[in-house]
């Protein structure tokens, strides 16, 4: 079975502006590098990233690794945008993929290998969503059947406008420490990235 990864890196960083926040440094590389380098790690291929705002910095700082760049020009209109770029990109290769978002730089294979264990579509789990503590979070796991339907999203809730209709085929994975729930907005936030990435690397527990 062949799961891919879309990671999505088009968005504006608008409460962080005029700085895009995936640009920023996190230890020794981007954000954006972290989060592609740990769908590379763990095997997600092919691994997709969606980019509109800053396309060329982003294409810069992805140099040299083995990923599909992909360009959304309708970024603007917000999250659904990228996702149909994105799935649009994969959607011939894969039996399921992963969406990562690209600011969340602290999910590392610990995340990702519940979710993929949990994906059965023949036992109706074919949408895996991670939670903590009984919050969900991100990244989600998509069984390509469900490719068609992504494609046809609009505006910027992204791809939780169909948990509701889709329940009875969402499996949650309830997850170690609440890392698919932080991500980068805010300075404050980046800060506490920070300091909890280095926490990490000190105990290598990261990529």
């Amino acid at each position: 079975m062949g799961f891919g990864a879309v990671i999505l890196a088009a968005g504006l960083s608008s409460r962080m502006a005029p700085v895009n926040k995936l640009l920023m440094s996190l230890g020794d590389r981007p954000v954006i590098r972290h989060v592609v380098q740990t769908a590379l790690d763990f095997g997600l291929d092919p691994a997709t990233v969606v980019v509109g705002a800053d396309r060329g910095a982003l294409r810069a700082a992805l140099e040299g690794l083995p990923v599909r760049i992909v360009g959304n020009d309708d970024y603007e209109e917000g999250l659904a945008s990228s996702i149909r770029a994105g799935v649009a990109a994969i959607v011939a290769d894969v039996d399921a993929a992963v969406f990562l978002l690209g600011d969340m730089p602290l999910i590392a294979p610990r995340h990702l290998g519940p979710l993929l264990a949990a994906f059965a579509p023949a036992e109706g789990r074919s949408i895996c969503i991670p939670t903590y503590r009984t919050k969900r979070g991100n990244p989600v796991l998509w069984g390509a059947q469900y490719f068609p339907r992504l494609l046809e999203l609009r505006g910027d809730q992204g791809a939780r406008v169909l948990f509701r209709e889709l329940a009875e085929q969402i499996s949650e994975v309830e997850m170690p420490d609440d890392a698919v729930l932080v991500d980068i907005d805010t300075q404050a936030a980046l800060d506490a990235v920070l300091t909890r990435f280095a926490q990490a690397e000190a105990t290598q527990d990261v990529h």
